[in-house]
């Protein structure tokens, strides 16, 4: 049995702060799709060219497809529970003004360790591995999408695109 020391009204705030680190410290986030108008949290099923399709509420009977050129940012996260808040970054609103030859619509797969990938299009089939089709090489990698933290949808000049993609070992070229 555990012993708190003080005053009843001490004894409840310190249960009370205790019960509030175990919720907090277990709180898990559900993706999260960010569009230019909408922002919709679930699990991200499938992906390819064309569309991404999400479960709303992580409910497998209320899969939503949206085209993938309205889609700004996709946040993953493991399970689904609460939302991940998130904003998605100032290059992510400005694609429908994509359209000098200086820039180019990208996607940048964000993974842990500052590894980023810059890629031309991506496909997901709701297993668990994602091909992403480099944007600076003719090059396909594939790997789990487990690996993957944040997927934005950006409008950038094509001098800022690095010239060599980083990603984890379990990705491998197809």
């Amino acid at each position: 049995m555990l012993s708190i020391p003080g005053t009843p009204d001490t004894k409840r705030i310190c249960v009370c702060s205790m019960l509030l680190i175990l919720v907090c410290s277990t709180t898990i986030w559900a993706d999260t799709l960010f569009t230019k108008d909408t922002v919709k949290y679930g699990r991200i099923v499938a992906f390819n060219k064309t569309d991404v399709s999400i479960a709303e509420g992580c409910d497998m009977q209320k899969v939503n497809t949206l085209s993938i050129s309205k889609v700004r940012l996709m946040r993953f996260n493991d399970q689904c529970t609460v939302p991940a808040r998130t904003n998605p970054g100032p290059g992510s609103f400005n694609l429908d003004s994509c359209t000098d030859n200086q820039s180019q619509v990208v996607f940048v797969v964000a993974f842990g360790n500052r590894q980023r990938s810059y890629a031309s299009s991506l496909e997901f089939d709701g297993g668990d591995t994602l091909i992403i089709d480099l944007v600076t090489s003719a090059e396909k990698i594939r790997g789990p999408i487990q690996k993957v933290i944040v997927i934005d949808h950006i409008c950038i000049e094509k001098k800022y695109i690095p010239s060599t993609s980083t990603f984890p070992k379990d990705f491998v070229q197809l």
